[in-house]
This record gives structure tokens, C-alpha cells and sequence, in this order.
């Protein structure tokens, strides 16, 4: 699981910059390793995208296993 408190949407990509999910609202979200239809992922690199424009932050994540 993955909590990010953040009053931005936040985008969840992989790697080949396909959208996996997005998490909206204001304060806590919880990112638990799905994808749009909730299915969980599969193991590897993932972009968290916090905010737009020049106040977006990315951070790279690492799935290892379920």
C-alpha cells in the first residue's frame, strides 16, 4: 500500500507512460497496487505524479511481489 496525503490529484503510470490509476480528492489517498478496473498489477517500475504543472512532483516506485 501506498498513502500519499496530498490535496492534488494523483496519477499512477508505468513505465511506458500508460496510465494505471488515478487517485482524486482531497488529503489521504491510498494507492493498493491496482489498476483502473482494480487488478492488481504486476511486479516492476511504476511513476507516482503528484500535482500539475510546475508544481508536479513524480517519484518512482518499485512493485517487487504479492
Amino acid at each position: 500500500m501506498l498513502y500519499i496525503n496530498s490535496a492534488q490529484p494523483v496519477w499512477i503510470y508505468d513505465v511506458p507512460g500508460r496510465l494505471i490509476k488515478e487517485l482524486s480528492g482531497i488529503g489521504l489517498k491510498v494507492w493498493n497496487g491496482t489498476d483502473i478496473d482494480n487488478r492488481p498489477v504486476v511486479p516492476g517500475v511504476y511513476v507516482i505524479k503528484i500535482g500539475a504543472g510546475k508544481d508536479a512532483f513524480t517519484q518512482k516506485v518499485v512493485i517487487i511481489g504479492r
